[in-house]
């Protein structure tokens, strides 16, 4: 591992008028992975402390497919259903609380003011409607004047960030912007990563699908990772500072770099290019962060790879799909396997800063819960475990999958 230090200050002008210092640090760590190398099937017991399971309450208004987007806040499991585009709320224990319904047309993503205790999600391009964790809806409103936003994210001491990134080179003038924004009381305070709406090379017929990121909360309110297409470096951001904090390298053949869409052969038919070459990695998404543990995913424009644990301090890769049931998970999955399908709810997808969290379907868990009792397997499950399989059917919910990752594996 290498790292590298160097501070340097930006001094951005903000709508109120008054200057304001922002910094941009670059101090990373190199991380090196060939996302083709693969290993055997790993124990759970060898890369987790502790597995748990909480089954969500199924009945005829709690009932979901897959989960497209989950948060996890102190006491509530939030999540949207990949089909419907409707939002869930649980409480932590599985006990079902609301539904809140979207039109599957409207963008699937949505977040959580956890200060504030606030849903809040788009409808159109600048709408906010906001909805309390009991799924009331509180009010809607223009959050900002910036125009789109890609994406937000919300701070503590109502510091807001937004991400957006739009190059057109009919639309626009010869005009610099930035795609992270700082906000407080409506007036940016803080830019980063400048870029031109009409001459830079990424253009948005570029970039990939993405239907979350480019923020990744680990639980903590004070810090989110940023990552964005073909940039194999994830941000840290702060209040006050952008980090570039790890740099992936990836074998040439996985590799891209950003500089190349410079190359005419990108304006023309640059997805076309993408589709042909499967094996480019153009994001890294779903990074977590526990202790010295990664979890992330690695994607291409047709496929994914991954998604994998790293242990920061041994520097080890661990494959998710191919952990398989140990005496930590009570001999029970804690995924669906090892064939992707690229969906969102593969890997982990939430961090709370205790535990990373990921969810399988009642049809996986239910059918090794099945083989345990063929192979006379008699586990000893948690009293709330106990009562989910007198009822439990294969049509249920997913189950939320909590887990402890060791320190050194």
């Amino acid at each position: 591992m290498r790292r590298i230090t160097l501070i340097s200050v930006i001094l951005i002008y903000c709508t109120n008028v008054c200057q304001v210092s922002a910094q941009q640090i670059i101090n990373y760590t190199t991380i090196r992975i060939d996302p083709s190398i693969t290993s055997g099937d790993i124990l759970a017991d060898e890369v987790f402390d502790s597995v748990d399971y909480i089954p969500l309450e199924t009945n005829k208004k709690s009932i979901f497919g897959a989960i497209q987007q989950l948060v996890v806040t102190s006491d509530r499991f939030i999540l949207a259903d990949q089909e419907t585009n409707n939002i869930f709320i649980f409480l932590k224990t599985g006990k079902f609380v609301a539904k809140i319904i979207r039109l599957p047309i409207e963008r699937k993503i949505f977040w959580v003011d956890q200060q504030n205790r606030e849903i809040v999600f788009i409808i159109g391009n600048d709408e906010y409607q906001y909805f309390s964790y009991e799924g009331k809806k509180l009010r809607q409103k223009r959050l900002s004047k910036l125009g789109f936003t890609e994406n937000l994210t919300f701070f503590s001491d109502s510091v807001i960030a937004y991400s957006a990134y739009i190059v057109n080179d009919k639309l626009f003038k010869d005009t610099v912007n930035h795609e992270i924004f700082l906000v407080k009381n409506n007036k940016v305070f803080a830019e980063f990563l400048p870029y031109n709406m009409k001459n830079e090379a990424l253009t948005l017929n570029n970039l990939p699908n993405r239907e979350q990121g480019p923020f990744f909360t680990s639980g903590n309110l004070n810090w989110v990772y940023f990552a964005r297409p073909y940039d194999y470096t994830v941000y840290e951001l702060t209040p006050s500072s952008l980090i570039e904090k790890y740099n992936f390298v990836f074998p040439n053949v996985n590799s891209f770099n950003r500089k190349d869409f410079y190359d005419p052969v990108f304006k023309i038919d640059a997805r076309k290019y993408f589709r042909a070459h499967p094996q480019l990695v153009s994001r890294i998404s779903h990074i977590y962060k526990l202790g010295e543990v990664l979890s992330f995913n690695l994607n291409s424009v047709s496929k994914s790879f991954g998604p994998f644990l790293y242990n920061i301090q041994t520097q080890t890769l661990c494959p998710f799909q191919n952990i398989i049931p140990g005496e930590k998970s009570f001999n029970l999955p804690v995924n669906d396997g090892k064939e992707l399908k690229g969906s969102p709810d593969e890997g982990i997808i939430c961090c709370d800063g205790e535990y990373f969290y990921t969810a399988i379907s009642s049809v996986s868990f239910l059918s090794q819960e099945d083989a345990n009792k063929k192979n006379m397997l008699t586990p000893d499950y948690p009293q709330a475990l106990v009562q989910y399989l007198k009822k439990a059917n294969k049509t249920d919910n997913p189950i939320i999958v909590q887990i402890r990752p060791k320190g050194s594996f």
